[in-house]
């Protein structure tokens, strides 16, 4: 089931308020309607967001976790093209005006990794399943109760 725009609303103020620095993320999950594979690619190359009005992200690649035995690199996550896409396809999504804004301010409080990606583990590796995945939890019983 897909969360309503009011849903929504609450569950990003709950995250803000319990790990401000994945609003941005949740936020773009939603609104740009990003694969989580594809958020924890991002890196702010990928990004026009200029001072104010629309934005674009050009996405060229996932960050799928699997079991380290599955990747060519020994790790949990490896880098791969879109889902569902030929090899090298690249998706424009455009970002609205408030959506910039949530991403120019995630840079500004949180800045990048090393190498660029916007959001990013504790120790600075890619942004983990289990940590998204409590995050949200938390904010879904915080906005929308337990049940």
């Amino acid at each position: 089931m897909v969360a309503s725009p009011a849903q929504v609303s609450a569950l990003l103020d709950a995250v803000t308020r319990t790990r401000p620095e994945m609003t941005a993320f949740f936020g773009y999950l939603y609104y740009a309607a990003l694969r989580p594979e594809e958020a924890v690619a991002l890196r702010l190359a990928d990004c026009y967001l200029p001072g104010s009005g629309w934005g674009m992200l050009r996405l060229a690649a996932a960050t799928p976790r699997t079991a380290s035995a599955w990747t060519n690199s020994g790790t949990s996550h490896e880098q791969r093209g879109l889902k569902h896409r030929p090899d090298g396809a690249i998706r424009m999504v455009p970002v609205p005006p408030a959506l910039a804004a949530v991403l120019r301010a995630h840079v500004t409080a949180n800045g990048t990794a090393p190498d660029g990606r916007l959001f990013r583990g504790a120790r600075g590796g890619p942004l983990s399943e289990s940590v998204y995945g409590r995050a949200w939890h938390s904010a879904r019983t915080l906005a929308l109760g337990p049940s």
